[in-house]
């Protein structure tokens, strides 16, 4: 399906090449940042990271540094923010509402609308990692919605599934 084509058919070694070399570009900050995600990713066990500065001290840049690098090793990363011009910023990203299927009005109880044996579902099993960019603009009953249809969806009662999740803003 194109949803899973999209977030897979990358040309890695020109992915991983990129990331690396950012990572030298890194600030001290960036890299312990950087370098705890990725040790979540590798552990398996998931995590909640949030990184929040102020604008210009190299969000995006650490985010896309991240999404390069586990791109590159071959693993699925889905980058979204809660708008679509924020979105444009990370490398292949999209909106939360498109990518995660989040009902317009959502509320206390609601989930969002795929499954675990659509595309969208089969997507998120594969995924090693999740950047929601922008997130204080997004009201807590997404981010409830979320949870409960990724906890459904990866089989794991774990906050997000157990997928790695980075919240920036």
């Amino acid at each position: 399906p194109k949803v899973i084509s999209s977030e897979t058919n990358y040309y890695k070694e020109k992915l991983l090449k990129a990331g690396k070399g950012n990572v030298e570009r890194m600030t001290d900050e960036q890299i312990t940042f950087f370098e705890s995600v990725l040790d979540s990713i590798s552990s398996g066990n998931g995590g909640l990271f949030c990184l929040n500065a102020a604008g210009g001290t190299g969000k995006t840049f650490t985010l896309n540094t991240l999404l390069d690098c586990i791109r590159g090793d071959g693993f699925v990363a889905l980058a979204t923010a809660s708008s679509g011009v924020a979105s444009k910023l990370l490398h292949n990203g999209t909106t939360v509402h498109s990518r995660f299927k989040v009902p317009i009005n959502v509320n206390s109880t609601s989930t969002c609308n795929f499954s675990s044996s659509d595309a969208t579902g089969k997507l998120i099993k594969m995924a090693k990692l999740i950047i929601m960019d922008e997130m204080t603009m997004l009201h807590r009953h997404i981010y409830e919605a979320l949870d409960r249809s990724l906890r459904d969806t990866t089989g794991k009662d774990e906050p997000f599934g157990g997928i790695t999740t980075v919240f920036a803003g």
